[in-house]
């Protein structure tokens, strides 16, 4: 599914992968209520998520997002495992991710995450926290030049990560 907010010339990508039917409406909403000029692609299990980032099957023409939002708790594929799989590929291991989640991860997998350029976020409990959460990504992506991010591009995310 594809959607584009705003209209400029060339959007930045933002792909969210996200089984919740809910969670993936809330992210549209908060993209749509701050008139989001990125272009948000969801799919759905970690599988799809592997599928579209390697450009495999019906994605073989998909661009490389701007940013993952990654939800850790997938059918097919965990969040781990897609990391792990697109870390593989070397076109692929500067796109950042924003694991956005609702459990807490152990020291090993934070630190595994610093390392891949991805960042947990815990999933905030009300609208107006998970609008405000979207809204700092979309941001990011909006004011970030891709592929090759600079670690002070990286910044508003480990600020956003951390609290």
């Amino acid at each position: 599914m594809v959607r584009a907010y705003g209209a400029h010339q060339m959007p930045k990508v933002i792909l969210l992968v996200e089984d919740n039917d809910s969670d993936a409406a809330l992210v549209e909403m908060a993209l749509q209520k701050f008139g989001s000029k990125n272009r948000l692609t969801i799919v759905r299990d970690g599988e799809q998520a592997v599928n579209y980032l390697c450009r495999r099957g019906e994605h073989a023409d998909a661009p490389i997002p701007n940013l993952v939002i990654l939800d850790w708790n997938l059918p097919r594929m965990n969040g781990m495992e897609v990391l792990r799989e697109v870390r593989k590929n070397p076109s692929l291991r500067n796109v950042p991710f924003v694991v956005f989640s609702g459990g807490r991860f152990g020291r090993s997998t934070e630190r595994y995450l610093n390392d891949n350029l991805a960042f947990q976020l815990n999933k905030p409990a009300t609208a107006d926290s998970f609008f405000n959460a979207v809204q700092l990504m979309d941001e990011y992506v909006s004011k970030t030049d891709m592929i090759r991010p600079q670690d002070s591009d990286l910044a508003p995310l480990r600020r956003l990560a951390t609290n």
